[in-house]
């Protein structure tokens, strides 16, 4: 499989904690991944997208519930090439029950 995106990251947003994972492949194909917590407060929101240009990661994926990822979107007046929200029912897989 290719790789599509060498630098991108994935955030779980909740109401008060935002989980941020970040992938970023250098051009040896070395493998590194970050993982942060950032509050939901504004400064924090804009340590998060310091955090996302000082490693250039343009591509960001976002999983919410409810409307908690407004604020992230909000501070996207920055360089990111594309911001996806995904409602987090959409997301998961529907697993078998077992009984």
């Amino acid at each position: 499989m290719s790789v599509v995106h060498p630098n991108c990251c994935g955030l779980d947003v909740h109401k008060k904690v935002i989980a941020a994972c970040m992938v970023l492949i250098d051009e040896s194909g070395i493998e590194t991944t970050l993982i942060e917590e950032f509050r939901t407060f504004t400064d924090e929101l804009e340590d998060l997208r310091d955090w996302l240009l000082e490693h250039d990661c343009p591509i960001v994926a976002m999983e919410s519930t409810g409307v908690y990822w407004r604020p992230i979107h909000n501070i996207r007046n920055l360089d990111l090439r594309e911001v996806s929200v995904t409602p987090k029912s959409e997301s998961q897989a529907e697993l078998p029950r077992i009984s």
